[in-house]
């Protein structure tokens, strides 16, 4: 997994004035703090920064410090649909990522219902939890192991 220098990024943004944005590979919120007022936006992963509650905590941080935030969403529409009803619900939210990896044929099929924008902006899922649901292929091929 890239990481990043947090001290080499902020020298970075001081040294040249450039607009960054960082944080798909960082893992919680405490990872952004030494780089929050150095960025222009943050960019964590819902599936690596703590999950929805994570996620929380550093949008309070990005919103606190005048960053924006811009979900990394590179998995499936499953990914998709949280990343979507997160995105809605936060005040410091500036633009959506539709990843390539999103497209991989076994991603896309994954999920039952695909979100695609329609004039430039995507729907928010008004379906039931998220706005997904795994497809009959997905469930016909998924595995569960059992740990005791």
């Amino acid at each position: 997994m890239p990481s990043i220098d947090p001290a080499q990024t902020v020298q970075l943004a001081r040294a040249t004035g450039a607009n960054l944005a960082v944080g798909e590979h960082l893992t919680g919120p405490q990872t952004y703090l030494p780089l929050i007022k150095d960025v222009t936006m943050v960019q964590p992963d819902l599936g690596n920064c703590g999950g929805i509650t994570g996620a929380i905590k550093i949008a309070a941080l990005a919103e606190t410090n005048g960053v924006g935030l811009q979900l990394h969403v590179c998995g499936s529409p499953i990914a998709t649909a949280a990343a979507l009803q997160f995105e809605a619900a936060c005040s410091s939210f500036v633009i959506h990522e539709e990843h390539e990896i999103n497209l991989k044929d076994a991603n896309y099929q994954s999920g039952r219902y695909h979100y695609q924008p329609v004039n430039g902006q995507y729907p928010v899922p008004d379906r039931p939890g998220i706005g997904q649901e795994l497809s009959p292929a997905a469930i016909k091929h998924a595995r569960i192991t059992i740990i005791n």
